[in-house]
């Protein structure tokens, strides 16, 4: 098994050939493989990095700031627990991005929690660690 190191998942984001992508608007309706949990904090090269990898493996990833960019950190209401409930129960796994970032974060640990009693497929991500590599099924 191939593995992937901190600095291979930044140089990844460098390389995104959706980069028009990135910044859609999803329909509500979407169904995804990966909830990528995240702090807000987490530099975007490393969210970027990891979701090109995802994608390379024909995964469908939702991030908040990616696909509900109306979604802010800085003013939570009751509709952003509503919308990622929702995208939660969209999404088959849960991928939790750990670092000294997460470690702050007030939304990740819930995230964590409500997924883990909805679904029970959870991964933890820390950061600098190596990662395996992923493989299409053919």
């Amino acid at each position: 098994m191939s593995l992937l190191t901190e600095a291979e998942v930044i140089a990844r984001s460098r390389t995104v050939s959706r980069q028009s992508n990135i910044f859609k608007s999803t329909a509500s309706t979407q169904v995804y493989d990966v909830f990528l949990s995240h702090s807000s904090n987490e530099p975007l090269e490393i969210i970027y990095g990891i979701k090109g990898y995802l994608e390379d493996a024909n995964l469908t990833v939702y991030i908040d700031k990616v696909d509900d960019p109306q979604l802010s950190p800085d003013h939570v209401t009751p509709e952003t627990a509503e919308i990622l409930r929702m995208r939660m129960k969209s999404s088959k796994s849960l991928l939790y991005v750990y670092s000294r970032h997460s470690t702050k974060s007030r939304w990740m640990p819930w995230e964590l929690g409500y997924f883990d009693a909805l679904r029970g497929s959870v991964g933890i991500l820390r950061k600098g660690s190596i990662i395996p590599t992923f493989q299409a099924s053919t």
